[in-house]
C-alpha cells in the first residue's frame, strides 16, 4: 500500500497558483539605448511601440512542464512509501531443556528402579 510520511506537504501543491493570484507582475525599469530613426523602423515594420514593461507569457509547453516539474517535486517531499503487511511466520515447535549432571554426586546409588534394586542417580 502506497502512503506519505508526510501528506501535509501536498497543500504546497497550490501554492503557485495562490502566488500568481495574489502577487503582481515583477516589473523593473532599464536604462535603454535611444536611437533617433527607430519611429521609422517600427513604422516599416507595422509595430507600434508602447511606453511600459512587457509582460512575455510562456507557452503552453512550458506551463505545462513548469506545472508537471512543481507537482512530481511536491509529492517527493511529502515522501511515498510503499508499506506492506508484515510477514508473520507461525513455525510449531517446543522449547526443551536437557541438563546432565556427570558430577561424582550421581554415583551415589540411592534410587531404586522398578524391579526394587539399588542404582546409582545417573541410571
Amino acid at each position: 500500500m502506497y502512503t506519505f510520511s508526510n501528506p501535509w506537504l501536498l497543500l504546497l501543491i497550490v501554492v503557485p497558483v495562490l502566488f500568481r493570484r495574489l502577487l503582481p507582475a515583477h516589473r523593473e525599469s532599464r536604462i535603454a539605448v535611444r536611437a533617433p530613426w527607430f519611429q521609422r523602423v517600427a513604422e516599416l515594420l507595422g509595430e507600434n511601440p508602447t511606453v511600459g514593461a512587457v509582460i512575455i507569457k510562456p507557452r503552453r509547453v512550458q506551463r505545462i512542464l513548469q506545472v508537471l516539474a512543481w507537482i512530481l517535486l511536491v509529492v517527493a517531499l511529502a515522501g511515498p512509501q510503499y508499506l506492506e503487511p508484515p510477514v508473520s511466520r507461525i513455525v510449531p515447535t517446543r522449547d526443551l531443556l536437557m541438563l546432565v549432571d556427570l558430577s561424582g554426586s550421581m554415583e551415589t546409588e540411592d534410587f531404586t528402579n522398578a524391579e526394587g534394586n539399588t542404582v546409582d542417580r545417573l541410571s
